[in-house]
């Protein structure tokens, strides 16, 4: 794949999860911790950090929340599309987990559209190749976003309002577009609601004590534990107990990795301010 001239910033996963989240404004119409899950919470916290400071943390862990498993319904959301597109096209090769790697894969079926109509190989209906952008909201936000910077920001929503001007720059953002999620991806398994929940945490905490949460080495079990560990694992089982009704998911996986990477996450930002 040719590098666009001028290199976008790559998109990691958890970008990409969060770009499918729908704009909700009321918290009270979002998924949220349940009373007793506050309750466990805040039992962990209780000899960490003062009443006044749960009372600040705890309204920034339910909106994080919130998110959280709104990521794990668009991720789960997703893979289903590009299983019932494998099966509908007969791909007999498993299709991919990582969103990032499903919006690449289904970029470039766009892209190799639109070179065979370049070569006067199909033909394409404008109305219809736009609905296969549309009918992924991540898509749609990334390619809406890269057209209006092309365009100065002088026209709002190109996609809709200046459909003729988004076909003549479709080819280079679809690129653009492309490149900036491959460089964003990552080996390994990814679980960005997870690291989401991990991410807010920490950062929260350092916000309202002006503290970084540490970790702790239990030698006798050798695994890590302490209280910020055990919040986020909390909140990890409260997210999977919350999309059990609707999908058949396997007991949460351990939030140790999320939870490191989080704290690393607060290291390389430099000691809070005082």
């Amino acid at each position: 794949m040719e590098k666009p001239r001028e290199n976008p910033p790559p998109l990691p996963e958890r970008v990409l999860i969060q770009l499918g989240i729908p704009d909700s404004g009321w918290v009270n119409d979002r998924p949220t911790i349940s009373d007793q899950t506050a309750r466990e919470i805040e039992e962990r916290l209780a000899d960490k950090m003062t009443r006044a400071e749960v009372n600040d943390l705890m309204p920034i862990l339910r909106r994080g929340f919130s998110s959280a498993v709104e990521m794990a319904q668009v991720h789960d959301r997703l893979q289903k599309e590009i299983e019932v597109q494998a099966s509908v096209t007969g791909r007999k090769k498993r299709p991919p987990k990582k969103l990032g790697v499903i919006l690449r894969d289904y970029i470039r079926g766009l892209r190799s559209v639109l070179s065979e109509a370049e070569h006067g190989k199909r033909r394409i209906r404008w109305p219809d190749f736009l609905r296969d952008i549309e009918q992924i909201e991540v898509l749609d936000r990334l390619v809406t976003s890269a057209l209006e910077e092309k365009l100065s920001f002088g026209i709002t929503d190109p996609l809709r309002t200046s459909p003729e001007r988004a076909a003549d720059l479709m080819a280079e953002v679809l690129e653009d577009v492309e490149y900036s999620i491959d460089a964003g991806i990552r080996t390994g398994p990814s679980e960005p609601a997870l690291n989401h929940l991990a991410l807010v945490f920490v950062h929260a905490y350092r916000a309202v004590t002006g503290h970084n949460p540490g970790r702790t080495w239990n030698d006798y079990s050798e695994t890590e534990t302490g209280f910020g560990l055990e919040v986020c694992r909390v909140l990890a089982g409260e997210l999977y107990r919350l999309l059990l009704e609707a999908e058949a998911r396997a007991k949460p996986a351990d939030m140790t990795k999320p939870y490191r990477n989080a704290i690393q996450s607060l290291k390389d930002q430099g000691e809070p301010q005082a």
